[in-house]
């Protein structure tokens, strides 16, 4: 099978080429945020550069590296659980990420098993796999909507550029968001939380400041003393799952996200 692999990500992954890691004291990886598997590929290569070297990994388990990472499942049960209780969604469509990436069949899977705890079932049908960018959403809603029938209650993203998509693709069509059929999203941006997205907030700067922290305690001869640290996320409410937003609420949100940045 021919494979035909675009020139973006010829030239993503050729920045790995440009440092040779061998000369760092230490190093901070962010593997979940490659958009495809050539440049993850070229990321582990790169990284064979620096074992036993201080390394820490932010949100992908790593061997020899400490691991900073989200309590994402968590967020997600509660996320699902929300539309359940709160909106009563039966019928859930999830846009999750690419299918090799563990952060997103955390994501999917935790939607999976809250439905399954109510006696409601993710059809397969339903899910669809995107590369964490706008195209992917648009391409999952307009699948949607072209498939006919009943549309789903809910669309679930596995992040803010999914869902921000997913809407405008069903409001192109004439589909009123959350009137006719709600959308989450996940990561809290800034232009998510402006347009009322429903969303999860997880902690980067706190995950950025933990990363360097450690590295700089490690390279100074500290070894760490856990090599996992786990970060508490936080359920962004939003007019998107139907939920009622004044223009005071959504100030306070971003006022929250501005502050910790």
């Amino acid at each position: 099978m021919n494979v035909a692999i675009s020139t973006s990500e010829v030239g993503e992954s050729k920045i790995y080429d440009l440092p040779d890691l061998r000369d760092f004291d230490g190093v901070i990886s962010m593997p979940a945020t490659m958009s495809s598997d050539t440049t993850l590929k070229q990321l582990y290569h790169a990284l064979e550069q620096i074992k036993g070297k201080p390394h820490v990994s932010i949100d992908v388990p790593q061997e020899q590296a400490v691991s900073i990472q989200f309590d994402d499942r968590i967020s997600m049960e509660l996320l699902t659980e929300h539309l359940i209780a709160h909106h009563g969604a039966r019928k859930i469509a999830f846009v999750s990420g690419p299918q090799d990436s563990t952060v997103a069949d955390a994501r999917l899977e935790a939607c999976r098993n809250t439905m399954e705890r109510h006696g409601l079932r993710l059809e397969e049908s339903m899910v669809f796999y995107g590369q964490w960018n706008r195209s992917g959403g648009y391409i999952a809603a307009e699948t949607i909507i072209r498939r006919g029938g009943p549309l789903p209650d809910a669309i679930m993203c596995a992040n803010d550029d999914m869902a921000l998509s997913v809407i405008e693709c069903l409001e192109a069509h004439g589909i009123r968001v959350p009137k006719d059929i709600a959308v989450t999203g996940f990561d809290a941006l800034q232009e998510a939380v402006m347009r009322g997205l429903t969303t999860i907030s997880r902690p980067i700067h706190e995950s950025a400041r933990k990363s360097i922290e450690i590295l700089n305690a490690w390279i100074d001869g500290k070894e760490p003393q856990e090599m996992q640290v786990v970060l508490p996320t936080v359920l962004v409410s939003g007019s998107s799952c139907g939920c009622t937003q004044s223009l005071e609420h959504t100030n306070e949100k971003l006022r929250k996200l501005l502050s910790e940045k």
